[in-house]
């Protein structure tokens, strides 16, 4: 089973628990329509990041094809943003450049490269000249097709990503679509080479990196991680999340015939990401890359491992590649190359990170949010057992000690209110101790991103163009929303409720000790108030279970916010050449200078660090759920002599029905096996 499978076959299963749950009357029908559309909307996406050398092509030929589909890359140039998904159809939708696009990218070819002009400058002009002189391939009808997008056959893909394609120079994006069942929900994102010349396909390849769920970073074992990985690594995975990453070493078998070992291989990559971290002073990166240990593969032997041998023999390639193999390493059959390739060693690390991103994000939360509803159930069933049992029970007192108990009822009340006043007070102090040493940390890391930036800014050359400082820039400050802000977000959370265990702990010892001199069943209100002294149950004590909506709504608040204070003035038209750039290199100093000065999380923080809900949540467990309906009841009994007897008939019949209903309950939620 591939990691698509079993994605789907979990989806299933999450499926299978809804329709339970809305059988058993546990959700609405709202509800279970609500579940539902989370899974059929949500889309499992994994990035492919690498040079054109690393054999992308061939690796998803193997890893998603099982078959000879995509052709060789182009050039790292001019290589097309390709998403492959599923469709009822073999079919390619493509996207061309706008009149815009291209005409950018011909005043950028037109660009004199000077003694400073980086590497990634010099690449730009490079892709530039290559798209423009390309596109003499499709003469008049150019101007035509700029800004359109048009479908066709999965078997004309070479005229559009193939180097030689009639449409390769204004080919912005292609997506894929496949008629296997496993990628139903299944978005596979081969990203354009580095240093991509077109803007708006930049920054789309950026957010595809973002919400990835996993990321496979593909390198070339001949030279792996060269400048150009290194390009690729800090540029590409600042976008994406700690523990998203795979590091392929694709073509393993060039240096195993030369002698190496798979340990030395892989000990070699290590040894330069390493360095290549460091060298970077990106705390961000190294704690991405520092637990993940590369996988030495060959995608071509997985792929011929896959193919019919007539499609082998067929090809003289593919021929040629299996005779290789067979006298170098001895394989003789499919499954020795299958086996030898590594392939399933990759595959396996990916659906571990699939799993482990959709299990936390998508299907323990729909299981969590069903088992919550389902808890709820059990929970009131079980409140309305006690309350009922304790007003069976008051019907059985005389008038003096109902007047007796509704005093100590009162008197409870009272202490309570005061010790939750205490309560808060200490919680408030605590929270405000966490809010400040948060802030103070998020400030420490802005000013030292911003300090590095501005070095970097310094150390380009004096003809350096505008349009690189900026990219440059731009691309640094990404990491306050892909990196520093949600690690510093969940540090606050974990923070948090670190704090409000602290506090809870001899506060829920007080309540409890209040609650033990009142003469009625108070066992499930302590056990509910006891989940504000475990950090796991926290949520679940406030019956909080963050929806995928209100995720988007915190996600989407982050980026506007940090979008808001990202705003860099650009001081030339983009792909200008700058000469004796020494005013465009200190506009940015200051303007990062000055975001340094006014950078401020307070709004952010005190929203996610808001004690509120705790406060008006105890209040309704303790007073609007417990005490004042058993004073309710007191009162209506004192006040109705003459019609006790018929009361605990009433009381008797609804506890035999709730009993009855509990019984089933447990029955149901057994089945579901929650």
């Amino acid at each position: 089973m591939n990691v698509f499978e079993q994605f789907n076959q979990e989806k299933e299963a999450q499926r299978t628990l809804i329709k339970q749950a809305a059988d058993n009357k546990f959700i609405t029908n709202e509800q279970r329509r609500e579940f539902e559309q989370k899974l059929d909307n949500d889309v499992l996406t994994i990035g492919v990041i690498g040079q054109m050398k690393a054999g992308k092509s061939t690796f998803l030929n193997a890893f998603v094809f099982e078959r000879d589909v995509l052709p060789a890359a182009t050039t790292p140039m001019t290589a097309a943003l390709t998403v492959i998904t599923y469709g009822p159809e073999e079919k390619i939708e493509v996207e061309f450049y706008t009149r815009e696009e291209w005409d950018e990218q011909r005043l950028t070819a037109q660009r004199e490269l000077t003694a400073d002009s980086s590497e990634a400058e010099k690449s730009k002009v490079q892709a530039a000249q290559e798209l423009v002189e390309k596109s003499a391939r499709i003469g008049c009808h150019l101007p035509e097709l700029l800004g359109t997008k048009r479908t066709d056959t999965l078997d004309k893909l070479i005229e559009y990503v193939g180097a030689d394609g009639q449409f390769v120079s204004i080919t912005k994006s292609v997506k894929i679509y496949y008629p296997k069942e496993y990628l139903k929900g299944v978005e596979i994102v081969d990203t354009p080479g580095f240093n991509d010349p077109i803007v708006s396909r930049e920054e789309r390849t950026k957010d595809f990196l973002r919400r990835a769920d996993a990321v496979l970073l593909m390198l070339y074992a001949g030279r792996p991680f060269d400048a150009t990985d290194r390009e690729i690594v800090f540029k590409h995975l600042s976008q994406c999340g700690i523990g998203k990453v795979v590091i392929g070493i694709n073509k393993y078998d060039i240096p195993r015939e030369n002698g190496e070992t798979e340990s030395e291989i892989k000990e070699y990559v290590k040894a330069e990401i390493k360095n290549a971290c460091k060298a970077s002073n990106d705390e961000g990166l190294k704690e991405m890359l520092k637990h993940e240990d590369p996988i030495p593969l060959s995608a071509e032997m997985a792929l011929l491992s896959y193919l019919p041998m007539k499609a082998i023999i067929s090809n003289d390639s593919y021929k040629h590649a299996w005779h290789r193999y067979g006298e170098v390493f001895g394989l003789g059959s499919q499954d020795d190359l299958r086996e030898f390739s590594h392939f399933s060693d990759l595959a396996k690390r990916v659906q571990e990170i699939v799993m482990k991103e959709k299990g936390e994000i998508l299907f323990n939360k729909t299981s969590n949010a069903i088992k919550a509803a389902v808890d709820k159930i059990g929970s009131d069933l079980a409140q309305a057992i006690t309350r009922t049992k304790e007003l069976k029970k008051n019907l059985e007192l005389p008038d003096d000690e109902l007047e007796e108990k509704r005093d100590k009822l009162y008197r409870a009340k009272r202490r309570l209110e005061e010790q939750l006043e205490v309560y808060l007070i200490d919680l408030k102090a605590g929270i405000r101790g966490v809010r400040y040493k948060q802030k103070e940390e998020v400030e420490k890391e802005v000013d030292s991103l911003c300090n590095n930036i501005i070095a970097g800014v310094e150390a380009f050359g004096r003809t350096v163009s505008e349009e690189t400082i900026r990219q440059k820039v731009r691309t640094d400050l990404d990491q306050l929303e892909t990196r520093i802000i949600p690690r510093q977000l969940d540090k606050l959370k974990r923070e948090k409720e670190r704090c409000i265990v602290n506090v809870s702990e001899e506060s829920v010892r007080k309540f409890s000790r209040i609650l033990n001199r009142m003469d009625s069943e108070h066992e499930l209100l302590i056990a509910k108030l006891k989940e504000l002294c475990n950090e796991d149950q926290i949520d679940n004590f406030l019956e909080e279970e963050e929806t995928t909506e209100q995720s988007i709504g915190i996600g989407t608040y982050i980026s506007t916010f940090i979008q808001g204070m990202l705003f860099i003035s650009v001081f030339s038209r983009a792909g200008e050449v700058v000469f004796w750039n020494k005013d465009v290199k200190a506009n940015y100093k200051e303007e990062l200078t000055k975001l340094k000065n006014r950078f401020n999380i307070d709004e952010l923080i005190e929203r996610l660090t808001d004690i509120e809900p705790i406060k008006d949540r105890v209040k309704k467990l303790m007073f609007d759920d417990f005490i004042d309906p058993i004073d309710k009841d007191l009162k209506q009994i004192i006040e109705n002599r003459e019609g006790r007897e018929k009361q605990r008939a009433e009381a008797t019949t609804k506890l035999e029905s709730l009993q009855k209903q509990e019984k089933e309950y447990k029955e149901k939620r057994a089945t579901m096996g929650l």
